[in-house]
Parts: C-alpha cells; structure tokens; sequence
C-alpha cells in the first residue's frame, strides 16, 4: 500500500538529505550521513518502490555503520520484501541476541516466518513484539503486524490488527488507511467509506484517498458522489489521470456522453497513446451521430493495434449507421474472429443482417446473443420481432415465452408478448401479460399500439389500462 500514500516526505530537511545523497551517488563523491538519516534514505526509496536504490543505500549505510542495528534491520526488511526469508531471518537471529528487547527484530521475524506460512512461529513473535511496545508506540507495532497480513492478501486478520490500532489511536493516518483499504478488499464499502472519509479529515489533500473513495462509490453506483470524490482527486492533482478516465467511463454509462468526452480527451493529453481511450472517445461520438470524429478515433486506436476487436467493432457500428453494410459485416467480423463470443459484437453482427434482410442470418446471431446472454432482453426483442416480421407469429411468442423465463418482471418482454398474443387471437393469455407488464412499469404501454392498434377498441384492455394508469400516473 506504500505507493499509494502522498502524506509521507513532506519535509523539507529530509527531501534535502535525498538530494544530497542523490547528489554524492552521481558525482561519485563521499559524504558523510548518519544513521538517521540512512534510514530515510532507505525508507524512501522503498516508498517509491526503487527496490534496488534501497537495497544499495542500504548496503552503503551498513558500511559506513557496521554496529548499526537500525540500518541492519532495514536489510532484514528488504530481504523479506525480497523473498529471501532464511537470510532475513540469520540477520534478525543475530540481532535478537544484541537487543532482545527490540520489538522491531520480533516484528520482522514474524512477518519472515508468516510469508513462509509458519503462522504459529510468526504469532510467537507477534505476540512478544506486542508485549515488549509501551503506549506511545503500540499503534505502529499493531499497525505493522497488520501490514504483514495484508501483504500476504489476509485482510480479514490484518483488519483485526488494525482496529487495535485504531482503538490505540484513532489519528493515526497510516491505521486509517489500510483499514478503509482492507474493508474495500472484503467487500464492506460501508466501512471502507467510513474509514476513507476519516483518513480525509486528518489529510483532506491525499489525491489517492479521494480517488479510492470515488472508486467504491462507483462500486456502489452511487455516481454523484463517485464524480465529486474523482473530481476533488483532479483538483489537487490535475495530471491524475486515473481519475480523469473513471469519471469518464461513469459520465458514459449515464449516456452523458458530451461530458464524457471532455475527460476523455483530458486522459489522453496525459496517455496520449491509449488504446481503450481512443475506442471510448470513438463511441462516445458515435452515440452522439458525430460519425466522421468517430472514426478518426476507431482509426487511430487501430494504428496502435491493427488487431483491437474494440476499434474494428465500433469503426463496423458506424459503418452500420452509415449504410455501408458489407464493410460494417466485414469489420464485425473481423472483430469476432479475435473475441468470438462477445454477445455485443453478435448483436450488432445481427442487426447488420437485419438490416440487409439477411434473416436467416440474423436469426442465427440473435440465437447465439440469447443462449450467451439470456438477460439481454434486446436481444430477445429483435430476435421475436424478425420472426414476426416474417409472419412467423407463433415461433416469435414461443421466443418471448422463453425470455419470460429470464426476464420475468421485464415490462417490454411482457408487454410485446401480449401484442403478439392479441394478434393471434389468444386475448385471454394477452390479459396476463398485460397485466404484468404494466405492473413492471407503464410506460411501455405505447408498444401495445404500435404492434396491436385494436386495443382502444376491447375493453378488457381498457380496464387493464384503467388500473394500472390510475395506480401509478405519469
């Protein structure tokens, strides 16, 4: 979790002390540092995830200091970081026999011992970490027995060591985090939430916070308070561009497509080469009719990637609207041959049949859209809706009867299945659905007309209509 956090090194006397250690490294020089400040030297590096820069600051340390315990434990640290248990373990052995009572040997012990899955060893040195700790550091000591358990993925348990901490001190910004971090992992938004916006009242700047809140808010589909979090995320850090691309794909799936674009564009001025941003910005014009734009994005993002089934799909769906049938088939195609069973990419393929009166085909994609996606009920729609088309009434009820099965409480499924009904004749089935249909929702009721105009005149119908309208008035 360390390359995620933005509260540490904000001072500036130990920036001064990287700078000048980066500066002796690159003129080849020797300056004298104490062990302190080797210390946050090695910190930082393994902060910033430079694993090698640690490791040979480290070893620098060690030699200017040989006696030092401090710098010797951070080497202990970064052999187990580096799966080298046993090594980590021979310096914390020889350690433990200086400073027995050092909880910081014990700690690293049973971090070494719990990733090589001796949990009974490690929960000995835990324990005797913890007993040796006064009040003024039990927090950290409790705080870093939960980090070995969240690095090995055991969330539950370091979620354990962390409520002590927190139960130590409830300041404690590190505790906070990981503990809004590890309920997110769990799967109890509530709580991460809970956790996140405590964290953001001790630090209400930390760019990673507010994108992570905004993170599971999206989860949540809570959008309006996931685009504030992505937003105050791009406040304070206007090159974000994680946060630029969730705000986009959200304002997309609300079909605020317009909004959309702005974020878009905003993300590829930061990753100018990215594939998926190049399809997203493609569709977004797409949706909005702007078809020559639309293409130059599908084009683009198939400059990178000749073989992007995204960008062949969405150049194919704008072929589609433009009427250029045969290259719109060609791309679709193509497109399945790289991810043949995208129920999206069937659909469109379908619809392109449809739309050149190739029914057969179209009634082959749409059946393999409906066995792969059965709550696709668009699907099923146009599937009925060609084969009534072409006078095939009967086997058009007999699809929508099987997407009944999957879409019970779909008002549209319902609703078109009791036109159809009504146009067989079969009025008294027709009532049922109806029914149901608008007790799913009533503002489906105009499908009843376009496909069955007699309604006005029955006036069981009326009655049906009656109830319903009046119960929920638009």
């Amino acid at each position: 979790m360390g390359e995620e956090r933005d509260w540490m090194y904000e001072s500036d006397e130990v920036l001064e002390t990287i700078r000048r250690y980066e500066d002796m490294m690159k003129k080849k020089a020797r300056y004298f540092f104490d062990v302190h400040e080797f210390e946050e030297i090695i910190d930082y590096y393994m902060d910033i995830n430079d694993f090698s820069k640690a490791v040979f600051a480290a070893e620098y340390g060690y030699r200017m200091h040989p006696s030092s315990t401090a710098i010797q434990l951070k080497i202990a640290h970064l052999l187990i970081d580096k799966g080298k248990m046993a090594e980590s373990i021979g310096i914390l052995d020889r350690l433990e026999k200086l400073e027995e009572s050092n909880y910081e040997v014990y700690i690293l012990k049973g971090s070494a011992y719990n990733a090589m899955g001796k949990l009974s060893e490690a929960q000995r040195h835990f324990d005797k970490a913890i007993s040796l700790t006064i009040d003024d550091n039990r927090d950290e000591v409790l705080y870093n027995i939960g980090m070995s358990f969240e690095h090995l993925n055991h969330f539950n348990t370091a979620i354990k060591y962390f409520l002590q901490a927190y139960q130590v001190n409830p300041e404690n910004p590190s505790v906070l985090y990981d503990l809004a971090y590890c309920y997110e992992r769990v799967n109890q938004p509530e709580k991460s939430i809970q956790f996140y916006d405590k964290y953001l009242d001790e630090d209400p700047f930390c760019e990673n916070a507010w994108f992570n809140i905004g993170t599971i808010y999206n989860k949540v589909l809570n959008d309006d308070k996931a685009l504030e979090a992505y937003d105050f995320a791009i406040a304070i850090n206007p090159d974000y561009s994680s946060a630029y691309y969730n705000k986009a794909n959200i304002l997309s799936n609300l079909e605020r497509y317009d909004l959309a674009l702005i974020e878009y564009l905003e993300f590829l001025r930061i990753e100018p080469e990215h594939i998926m941003a190049h399809c997203y910005i493609g569709e977004c014009y797409e949706k909005t009719q702007q078809y020559d734009q639309a293409l130059a994005y599908f084009e683009k993002a198939l400059t990178y990637d000749p073989e992007c089934a995204d960008a062949l799909f969405g150049k194919g769906v704008v072929m589609m609207h433009l009427e250029r049938y045969s290259e719109s088939e060609e791309l679709i195609k193509h497109a399945l041959e790289i991810n043949e069973d995208n129920t999206e990419y069937l659909y469109a393929l379908g619809l392109v049949y449809m739309r050149q009166e190739n029914y057969n085909e179209a009634v082959r994609e749409f059946k393999q859209v409906v066995e792969l996606e059965p709550l696709d009920y668009e699907a099923w729609l146009n599937y009925s809706e060609m084969l009534y088309d072409l006078g095939r009434t009967a086997e058009a009820i007999e699809i929508l009867h099987r997407a009944c099965d999957y879409n019970f409480n779909n008002a549209f499924i319902n609703i078109r299945l009791a036109s159809y009904l009504f146009v067989s004749n079969d009025m008294r089935q027709g009532y049922l659905f109806l029914d149901r249909a608008l007790a799913c929702n009533t503002t489906c009721v105009n499908e009843l007309y376009e496909y069955f105009p007699e309604a006005s005149n029955d006036k069981f119908i009326k009655a049906i209509l009656e109830k319903h309208l009046n119960q929920n008035p638009e």
